[in-house]
């Protein structure tokens, strides 16, 4: 099972028993990333970033699969994470490794 299906795995179990928690917490999320003065697709670069800056691997999954949905290019993602190199150092240019995973599932 890839990254992006486990989140949703971990969405739908943890909803069993918290629906209305994360019912809540997904229709947060959509209000969020909603286009308003900046639109979806560079809230979903900004998203990759804070996920590689997290060190959380569902969410660099899930935010590239968004960010290409969005029409991010290859280049545009990588140069989000770099930032995150910029700040946060060694530690997250090691979860470059899974960024460049999860961009060979989009990517050829």
């Amino acid at each position: 099972m890839g990254r992006l299906e486990e989140v949703n795995s971990i969405v739908t179990k943890v909803a069993s028993h918290r629906k209305e928690a994360i019912d809540s917490f997904m229709q947060f999320a959509n209000i969020v990333k909603e286009a308003k003065s900046l639109d979806l697709k560079t809230k979903e670069l900004i998203l990759i970033a804070l996920g590689v800056n997290s060190k959380c691997e569902w969410c660099i999954a899930a935010h590239i699969a968004g960010a290409v949905s969005a029409g991010a290019t290859k280049e545009e993602i990588l140069d989000s994470c770099m930032l995150t190199v910029l700040m946060g150092g060694g530690p997250n240019l090691m979860h470059m490794s899974i960024v460049n995973e999860e961009l060979e599932k989009h990517f050829k």
